[in-house]
């Protein structure tokens, strides 16, 4: 890999000299699970960008796959839809690929249910071995890299593993990637399954100095470089609860820095940035709110006359900061009003996702007290996200106020509920109703700024 000379480029080769040595070490395992710490996560991504590619250190094929797990018969369904749209976009790039046998391959899958596991086990192992003849790379490993988006229940998982392990080919594997900061999902089963299968762990590889190490290098003079420093300094002191330092920092250089750059979205910047740090401390919602306000005034005096969003971006995030300052501390009409300024803001300058993640914010806050506002908000957020096109929420996430319109609005026949419902599941899955759920209670059980 080029520039090694970069700490993060020093610490992605690590996790590809991890895998080189546990795939070679285990050449008879069918099933691969690297287990990492959560900070290390941009580093499994950049090992699973660069494997596949020239900068790989092993020789093994890598493909990606995102998929949930309801069944292994559906496990199966998933990667081979997935695998035979990933090569029918990939090849209208390169037009010089010939997997000959790909064509008949779509067309079967089209044709034939294949509702029983065995005829699928039986497609999917035919596939395998028509696209390493197509490869034509002998002694190398393909690697099915399953990015799991949820697993309907242990025992499901330990059956997939299992008829993985028991039923890939010999040059086949899958790799399962796991958060350390979890209880391991894999561990018991890895076990069970003797030489068939490898876990293996990334040791942690404190990425709060890569990224000083990488912030540093520069002229110390150059302010850029100053400005990063004062980052992790500012992280630093927000870390350790050193609200003297952390204003000190603000005050005497930060925030004069930011000024002196001759960049009003900088300066504007920056006292959002030390209002996000000062969030972090608890008693300290007065001076974060007057720092939010001395933003929110510069932006005011900064804005042209005849282009009073010029600074849209800055000013929603403003708004949502301050709801969010004003709810961590049971101000919730403050907050409510607050999160409706950011919804005004993003829909007078067409920024949907931003309006949608203010309605959403709106809702939980009025939730959480069952104030007369709360409906209104959600017949209001309701009327302005179904009117989305579908290509729209590709991007966009609306099942958390489609989700609390269902449960809330008494109005809707079954015909009506339904319609919804199914263009939720097209859009979203059929779980679609659980992440809003999930985010629900995330969002009452934290402190989180709306970062």
């Amino acid at each position: 890999m080029n520039n090694l000379h970069n700490p993060i480029a020093v610490r992605v080769q690590r996790v590809q000299e991890l895998w080189l040595k546990q795939s070679t070490a285990y050449p008879q395992a069918r099933v691969f699970v690297l287990r990492y710490e959560s900070s290390d996560a941009p580093l499994v991504e950049g090992f699973l960008a660069l494997e596949p590619t020239e900068h790989g250190l092993s020789d093994d094929t890598f493909l990606l796959f995102r998929v949930s797990l309801n069944s292994t018969a559906q496990l199966l369904k998933a990667i081979i839809s997935e695998w035979i749209n990933t090569f029918q976009r990939e090849q209208q790039e390169h037009p010089e690929w010939n997997w000959t046998e790909f064509s008949s391959f779509t067309e079967e899958f089209k044709l034939c249910s294949m509702q029983d596991r065995s005829s699928l086990w039986s497609f999917y192992q035919r596939m395998l071995t028509s696209f390493k003849r197509f490869e034509g790379i002998e002694g190398n490993r393909l690697v099915q890299v399953l990015l799991l988006d949820r697993v309907e229940s242990i025992d499901i998982l330990k059956e997939s593993l299992r008829a993985f392990a028991d039923n890939l080919p010999s040059f086949a594997s899958i790799l399962l990637m796991e958060d350390k900061s979890k209880e391991s999902l894999y561990e018991p089963i890895i076990k069970g399954l003797g030489k068939k299968a490898c876990l293996f762990s990334l040791p942690n590889q404190r990425m709060n100095e890569a990224y000083k190490e990488l912030a540093a290098q520069g002229e110390s003079s150059d302010p850029e470089v100053q400005y990063r420093m004062l980052l992790f300094e500012l992280g630093e002191a927000a870390q350790k609860q050193d609200k003297g330092r952390l204003k000190r920092l603000a005050e005497q250089r930060f925030v004069p820095l930011c000024r002196s750059m001759n960049d009003t979205a900088m300066w504007v910047s920056s006292y959002l940035i030390v209002a996000g740090f000062m969030m972090q401390i608890k008693g300290e919602e007065k001076y974060t709110q007057e720092l939010l306000d001395k933003g929110l005034e510069i932006l005011q005096v900064e804005s042209p006359a005849d282009d009073p969003f010029k600074f849209s971006d800055l000013l929603i995030q403003y708004h949502m900061y301050k709801g969010a300052c004003y709810a961590m501390n049971k101000y919730l009409g403050d907050a409510t009003s607050s999160f409706m300024h950011a919804v005004a803001v993003a829909k007078e300058v067409g920024h949907k996702a931003f309006a949608v993640n203010a309605y959403n914010s709106a809702l939980v806050v009025t939730l959480k007290r069952e104030r007369r506002d709360y409906f209104p908000i959600l017949k209001e957020a309701y009327s302005y996200v179904i009117a989305f096109s579908d290509e729209e929420l590709k991007s966009i996430n609306i099942s958390f106020i489609v989700s609390a319109y269902l449960d809330k609005e008494q109005g809707l026949n079954s015909k009506q509920r339904d319609t919804l419902r199914s263009r939720m599941v097209e859009l979203y899955g059929v779980h679609w109703d659980a992440n809003p759920k999930e985010a629900m209670k995330h969002f009452q059980e934290s402190q989180h700024t709306p970062l």
